[in-house]
């Protein structure tokens, strides 16, 4: 990605940032902001190669299906990353299918993700002062980082590369045994596995009763759209 981009991305997370009452370091509430953003989002389990799917409909709402079968940290770095698609992607029209997508708008979605949620004045101010040197950043910073900003271990350590605090040889080390590492050092390990799953942020069930109520959909297509989200035992025709 062209330098001129990574500018421009930056510049629209701080407007974001901006735009949404968050300040330039400040942790972001992910699930708050879907919420505030009226963005009605599904967490379901998917097959593997997809995180996440994006829709945006001519009426301007906004859907997201995040994957729940991905770790909760690797399932915040989808959200951030559909949310340039849905907000900063020039190329984006109605329906966005996160299945191995590759391209210069892909770059500026991660890009948009990784400042978003793990903003360089932030991070650093985690860091003690001993270990700003190379490769001295020790597991329980690493978890420190991790928690305040809710970030995969994955993620956190490609940025620390970015800001060239770490190499490869620092990532391989430190990129296994995450939920003992967690449970050893007193933080949740939650974090590193899969969850969310038939979580909702928003009116869904409310949207499903009124294109019933209102016969927009069937009996059938009704009990479906509430199967999927497990709470099929609602329905009491």
């Amino acid at each position: 990605m062209h330098y001129s981009d990574v500018l421009k991305v930056k510049k629209n997370v701080s407007d974001f940032r901006s735009t949404n009452g968050l300040s330039s370091k400040e942790p972001v509430d992910l699930y708050a902001l879907l919420r505030k953003l009226d963005i009605l989002t599904l967490f379901k389990p998917l097959s593997d190669s997809i995180s996440g799917i994006v829709c945006r409909q001519a009426d301007k709402s906004m859907f997201m299906l995040i994957n729940s079968n991905k770790s909760v940290g690797r399932q915040h770095f989808t959200i951030a990353h559909e949310l340039y698609h849905l907000f900063y992607d020039e190329t984006f029209d109605s329906l966005l299918l996160e299945k191995n997508l590759k391209g210069t708008e892909e770059n500026k979605a991660d890009c948009f993700a990784t400042h978003l949620i793990m903003p360089e004045e932030g991070i650093l101010e985690l860091i003690p002062e001993l270990e700003m040197s190379k490769n001295s950043i020790t597991p329980i910073t690493l978890l420190k980082i991790e928690s305040s900003y809710k970030c995969s271990r994955s993620a956190l350590l490609y940025r620390l590369k970015e800001l060239k605090l770490v190499d490869q040889t620092f990532i391989n080390n430190h990129k296994v045994n995450l939920e003992y590492s967690a449970i050893k050092n007193g933080y949740s390990p939650d974090l590193y596995k899969s969850g969310n799953e038939n979580k909702i942020i928003g009116d869904y069930i409310p949207l499903v009763n009124n294109l019933y109520d209102n016969d927009k959909i069937s009996e059938s297509h009704y009990e479906t759209l509430l199967s999927d989200i497990g709470m099929g035992d609602l329905v009491d025709f």
